[in-house]
C-alpha cells in the first residue's frame, strides 16, 4: 500500500492553478518519511472511511508519488483559467517536473487528496496556508475535461470543507478563483463562500464555521 505524501493530506485549492508531471517508477515513496499532519496512521484512514460514506460515488484518498504520476499522465491544462491566453501551452508530462511539484508541496506543509470518482482520480484538493486553530486555504483542479460540470468538484469541496470545520477543527477557510474563472465562482458562492474583494485578476472568497452551522 503506498504511503500518502506527507506534508500532504487532505486539501483544496480553489485558485485553478494546475501543474503535472510524468511517469515511471522512480522510487519517491521511499523519499517521504511518516506523515506528521492529517494523515497519521488509523485515524486518518478512519476519517477517509467516513468521509467516504458520506460522499457516495465521489470521495477523497491521500496523494502518494505513485498517484501523482498517474495523475498528471492524463492531466490536461484549461486554456480558459490563463488570463492571457497567449501563454497557454498544452501541459507535457514530465517524472522530473512531478517529483519538484511533489516537494515543493511537501515543503509548504500542504495537505493534498486525489479526488476519487469510484477508482478513477478525477482531480486534485489541497489545502494550503494552514494555520492550526485558525484558517486554512482550498485550491481544486479537475484533471481534465471528462471531469467537469458533472458535480464531481463540488461535492469534493462540501467533503473538504466539512472536514476543515470538523475534524480539522479549523474555523475559517478561504479560496481564490481567476475573475474569468465562472465555474469556480459559482461552485464557490453555491457552496457558501462570501466574496470579500477583488485584487487584480483574482477574486478572494472566505467561509467560516459559523456560516455553515447557520445554514
Amino acid at each position: 500500500m503506498d504511503r500518502p505524501i506527507t506534508a500532504l493530506s487532505m486539501g483544496m485549492s480553489a485558485d485553478g492553478k494546475n501543474s503535472a508531471g510524468a511517469a515511471g517508477d522512480l522510487g519517491a515513496d521511499r523519499e517521504f518519511p511518516e506523515s506528521s499532519g492529517v494523515g497519521e496512521g488509523p485515524r486518518q484512514h478512519q476519517e477517509i472511511e467516513q468521509m467516504r460514506e458520506r460522499s457516495g460515488a465521489v470521495s477523497l484518498r491521500p496523494m502518494t508519488a505513485e498517484m501523482y504520476h498517474v495523475y498528471y499522465r492524463e492531466y490536461r491544462n484549461d486554456p480558459d483559467l490563463y488570463m492571457d491566453k497567449s501563454e497557454y501551452a498544452p501541459f507535457v508530462y514530465s517524472p522530473e517536473w512531478v517529483e519538484r511539484y511533489i516537494q515543493r508541496q511537501i515543503s509548504k506543509n500542504r495537505k493534498c487528496f486525489a479526488i476519487m470518482v469510484g477508482d478513477e482520480m478525477a482531480g486534485e484538493i489541497i489545502l494550503k496556508n494552514i494555520e492550526p486553530g485558525r484558517c486554512a486555504t482550498l485550491g481544486i483542479c479537475m484533471k481534465n475535461d471528462r471531469y467537469k460540470n458533472r458535480g464531481i468538484g463540488t461535492r469534493a469541496e462540501e467533503l473538504v470543507i466539512d472536514y476543515v470545520f470538523q475534524e480539522m477543527d479549523i474555523p475559517v477557510l478561504w479560496a481564490d478563483t481567476l475573475v474569468t474563472n465562472t465555474r469556480s465562482r459559482h461552485v464557490l458562492e453555491k457552496l457558501g463562500f462570501q466574496l470579500l474583494r477583488g485584487e487584480g485578476d483574482f477574486l478572494y472568497y472566505r467561509i467560516t464555521r459559523g456560516e455553515m452551522n447557520r445554514e
